[in-house]
């Protein structure tokens, strides 16, 4: 995915990651423990900056990495 903003919402920040559902990543991943915080944009939509995503998946194992391309 190939984005200008460094903000991507739910279903885009799912994508980026290599996560073909978005209501897995929502349920199963951003709640983990060290996962980045969101940012909410006009009280109503989430946004991750990629760039902590970035970080979050070079902590992972490798098969998720690989998924962001590092």
């Amino acid at each position: 995915m190939t984005t200008n903003t460094p903000w991507l919402s739910t279903e885009a920040a799912a994508a980026y990651l290599g996560y073909e559902s978005v209501r897995y990543f929502r349920e199963k991943i951003a709640v983990q423990p060290g996962f980045p915080v969101p940012k909410l944009f006009a009280g109503k939509s989430t946004r991750w900056h990629r760039e902590q995503l970035d970080a979050w998946a070079e902590r992972q194992p490798d098969k998720l990495s690989q998924k962001v391309g590092n």
